[in-house]
């Protein structure tokens, strides 16, 4: 009686046809298919396609709490602003009078008063410095991912699609977007809270995520 010996030729064991058995091991990875390592997202769709093992790697998704912290301490970046802006209204409504005169069955009120130029010197100086601090944090240091209340908090504003900071003018874009947002009873600002991907009103438009971690690129 004789068999065919698999080992006869090459040394290997040959399956069907010639080919190899699926279950052999190579340097390919287990069970002749091919490993492939985790790879970063830039450049790779991120959330809008179904996540498949063994594709890019994904971060997770900033939750509500840090969105609201990181909204929190972008506003304090502003404080300075504000300790112009108060000082200079103070003043301007102080040396504002209103009075009311009633006869004849209805009221007539009249302000009067001439409020000093340091008030409103204060009021613009004030101004002025609210709306640098939009541009340089919200709007450059945040159109390259992260404000500082997102780094402070340690989340990112990202592309959904190419998983890239989205660039100084889609951040400008965004913010005004926000508006939508605060339209009926601040929904929009909630949404994140029940959204499967954690999105604002703002975020659905621009189609923009927010993930926990630094941008591409950069250190934690």
């Amino acid at each position: 009686m004789s068999y065919n010996d698999p080992y006869a030729q090459g040394g290997r064991p040959q399956g069907y046809g010639g080919q190899a058995p699926q279950g052999t091991h190579g340097p390919q990875g287990g069970y002749g298919q091919p490993q492939f390592a985790p790879q970063g997202f830039a450049g790779q769709p991120y959330l809008s396609g179904p996540y498949q093992p063994g594709g890019p790697v994904r971060p997770q998704l900033a939750s509500w709490g840090q969105r609201v912290g990181a909204y929190l301490i972008d506003g304090l970046v502003a404080l300075p602003a504000y300790l112009l802006l108060i000082p200079g209204y103070v003043m301007m409504f102080s040396a504002m009078e209103t009075t009311t005169d009633c006869g004849s069955g209805y009221c007539h009120s009249t302000t009067s008063g001439s409020p000093s130029l340091l008030s409103y010197l204060l009021i613009f100086l004030g101004a002025l410095v609210v709306f640098g601090i939009q541009i340089w944090n919200r709007w450059i240091k945040g159109g390259r991912g992260q404000s500082i209340g997102k780094k402070a908090v340690g989340i990112s504003l990202l592309d959904e699609a190419s998983g890239q900071p989205i660039g100084g003018g889609s951040a400008f874009v965004r913010d005004l977007a926000h508006i939508l947002d605060g339209m009926v009873c601040y929904l929009g600002y909630l949404w994140p809270l029940w959204d499967d991907k954690r999105q604002t009103f703002a975020d659905k438009m621009m189609s923009t995520v927010v993930v926990q971690g630094p941008p591409p690129g950069k250190q934690p």
